[in-house]
């Protein structure tokens, strides 16, 4: 008994199960491509997200008469010429 009686066939079913790989394999990296779009929107929203909290902290501080202590840069805390480099204590506070 032959399940494949001639070989039109077999390469028939070949061509379908090629045919269904490449639609999977679309489906697949459509998929991973909507989800990296939407991690990079959310980074982006978490990084203004964090600007706006540290300017907020930095009004915080200089309102209530912290002082600037400047970090020197080293290889952990290299010099970064777009963000604030100074961290604030409040003297009152370890009162």
């Amino acid at each position: 008994m032959k399940i494949f009686p001639s070989k039109i066939t077999r390469t028939a079913m070949r061509h379908g199960e090629r045919g269904f790989m490449t639609i999977a394999l679309l489906v697949i990296l459509s998929l991973l491509l909507i989800y990296a779009t939407a991690n990079i929107q959310t980074l982006n929203t978490l990084k203004q997200e964090i600007k706006i909290v540290e300017k907020k902290q930095i009004q915080r501080l200089e309102r209530d008469g912290a002082q600037p202590i400047l970090i020197p840069p080293t290889k952990q805390n290299p010099a970064r010429t777009n963000s604030v480099t100074a961290t604030f204590t409040c003297w009152e506070s370890q009162v």
